[in-house]
C-alpha cells in the first residue's frame, strides 16, 4: 500500500493483537507489515513512531530519514507527561522540546493516548508556529 501511495511521512502508533490470525509469525509478523511503512519512506521522509510500543521504538533503527519518537518513556519528544480521564475525555499534558501544553482528547480511553502525538507534534517538525491554548 505504501509503495502504491508513496508517502513522504508516516505514523505508526503501535503493534498490537488485530488480525493476528492471518500472521504464522504472530505479533512479529504484524510488526513487520507495518514496518513496510517506515520501509517505503523516502531517504529524505519522515517517520513518527511510538516508542513506548517494543516493536515501534526499533522501526527507527535503520531509517535513513528522520525518525520522531512520541509516547509516555523518556525517548519520547513530544512527551506526555500525564493523563486524567473524565466524562469531557482524556486530559493530556505533554512536552515537546521545551515547551510544554495540554489538550483533550474527546475519545474515552488510556490507550487513546497511548497512540496519539501531541498536537504540536506535526507543526514542530515541520518547523511552522502553533499556539496552544491556556
Amino acid at each position: 500500500m505504501a509503495r502504491i501511495a508513496s508517502p513522504d511521512w508516516g505514523v505508526v502508533t503501535n503493534v498490537g493483537n488485530a488480525h493476528i490470525e492471518n500472521f504464522a509469525e504472530g505479533q512479529a509478523g504484524i510488526a513487520r507489515a507495518k514496518y513496510e511503512l517506515v520501509a517505503a519512506l523516502p531517504a529524505n521522509g519522515v517517520a513518527f513512531l511510538n516508542c513506548s510500543d517494543p516493536y515501534v521504538s526499533q522501526f527507527g533503527r535503520d531509517f535513513p530519514g528522520r525518525a520522531v519518537y512520541f509516547g509516555v518513556g523518556p525517548c519520547a519528544d513530544p512527551q506526555i507527561l500525564s493523563a486524567t480521564e473524565d466524562s469531557n475525555g482524556l486530559h493530556v499534558q505533554y512536552r515537546a522540546g521545551e515547551r510544554e501544553g495540554t489538550f483533550t482528547l474527546r475519545l474515552l480511553g488510556a490507550a487513546t493516548m497511548q497512540t496519539t502525538p501531541s498536537p504540536d507534534w506535526r507543526s514542530r517538525w515541520k518547523r511552522e508556529s502553533i499556539s496552544t491554548p491556556p
